[in-house]
């Protein structure tokens, strides 16, 4: 997945990929026709595989948030619900829009998360289902995000307190 990501994005990962490319093939080039001394040819082949090897250590840059927002509409703030039975969300995502599928590049999509646990991280609805709760107080929170699941900056994310009973 980190392959995917480094090489689909157009900031410093793919950057640091070519520069690592070429001198490699520099390196091998100079080793081949030994116009220069070994040494040479040795640095800028180990050179290239660090950087080849920190364009996937770098992380991901964050999308701006750009007026993005996400609403949990249903359940209300402070609500309750029925412990140990599932009930479905209602969200509305405003300035963005849900992936056409999972593999999409554009679009995003929404990350559940319970008590600060993600509970589901391709949630491809605005109406999707949470499952039963432990009965007692429980923050919820929905995340928009790309669709690399990189967080956009600040985060979209909208969270409530609901109690289960």
């Amino acid at each position: 997945m980190t392959l995917a990501h480094a090489l689909t994005q157009s900031g410093p990962h793919l950057e640091v990929l070519i520069v690592a490319g070429g001198f490699f093939l520099l390196g091998v080039i100079f080793f081949i026709q030994k116009s220069v001394k070994p040494v040479v040819s040795v640095t800028l082949v180990v050179l290239a595989v660090a950087m080849g090897t920190g364009a996937f250590v770098l992380p991901p840059s964050a999308p701006a948030s750009q007026g993005r927002r996400v609403v949990v509409r249903e359940p209300k703030p402070g609500s309750t619900v029925e412990a140990g039975k599932p009930f479905r969300l209602d969200v509305a995502v405003i300035g963005g829009k849900l992936a056409s599928s999972p593999t999409a590049t554009d679009g995003g999509h929404l990350h559940i998360l319970l008590d600060g646990a993600v509970t589901s991280n391709m949630t491809p609805t605005t109406t999707p289902k949470v499952q039963g709760l432990e009965p007692g107080d429980h923050e919820l929170a929905v995340e928009f995000v790309g669709p690399d699941h990189i967080s956009f900056q600040p985060k979209v994310i909208d969270r409530i307190e609901i109690t289960a009973e």
